[in-house]
């Protein structure tokens, strides 16, 4: 896992490893631990990270596509803990949202991954919480990211997640050229929509017309 994304966020905010320690509510000497990768952080500490860097926990665990979320004023408040009745709640119906979606039963689940049936079974019902490991191995067997499961970000589709892969791989001036462009179809698209509706509107009042 990529814990040098932690040290990068954190200096992009400005912030030395006690002030970011402080905010996590932890030690300092943590916090340089998990950015060497001498230690893992909790779940609990990478949604805390997560909110406020402004990105997703898939970014954080160094996955490619950083998924960016909007900072809330205060980091240290209001953050569902994957401990909480509605964290757990998402988790679940996503989890059966997604097996339903691609036909999948418990069994067929429990193939995939490296835990047994038992396990899978007390995860859907909410009986149990999962640890960060067989989040992580659950998103990748279903094709999804952390974040979805847990009601963070919306799911994409593989051209989407092809097409942000590719992006975040460009530099800022090449990426600055996709937004542009990528506006000027818009506008392009937004104004053949238009014309089109117009010529929908005056086909239909020529035959109102004669009738």
């Amino acid at each position: 896992m990529k814990y040098s994304r932690i040290a990068d966020e954190r200096k992009k905010l400005g912030l030395s490893q006690e002030e970011l320690a402080k905010k996590l509510k932890i030690s300092q000497k943590s916090i340089s631990k998990y950015e060497c990768g001498d230690r893992r952080p909790s779940y609990e500490t990478l949604v805390l990270m997560s909110s406020i860097f402004g990105v997703s926990i898939d970014y954080l665990l160094g996955n490619d596509i950083p998924y960016k979320l909007t900072p809330k004023s205060d980091s240290t408040k209001n953050n569902y803990f994957f401990f909480d009745d509605l964290l757990k709640d998402t988790f679940t119906s996503k989890l059966k949202k997604l097996l339903a979606e691609k036909t999948l039963s418990l069994n067929e689940l429990s193939e995939i991954v490296s835990f047994n049936i038992e396990k899978c079974n007390s995860y859907i019902n909410g009986e149990y919480e999962p640890s960060l490991e067989d989040l992580i191995e659950i998103s990748h067997a279903l094709n999804v990211s952390t974040d979805y499961l847990l009601g963070q970000t919306p799911k994409i589709t593989d051209i989407e997640k092809k097409l942000l892969n590719t992006f975040i791989k460009l530099n800022e001036d090449n990426q600055d050229i996709i937004i542009g462009k990528s506006k000027e179809l818009l506008k392009e698209q937004y104004y053949e929509e238009s014309v089109a509706a117009e010529e929908s509107l005056k086909r239909t009042g020529t035959d109102d017309l004669g009738k």
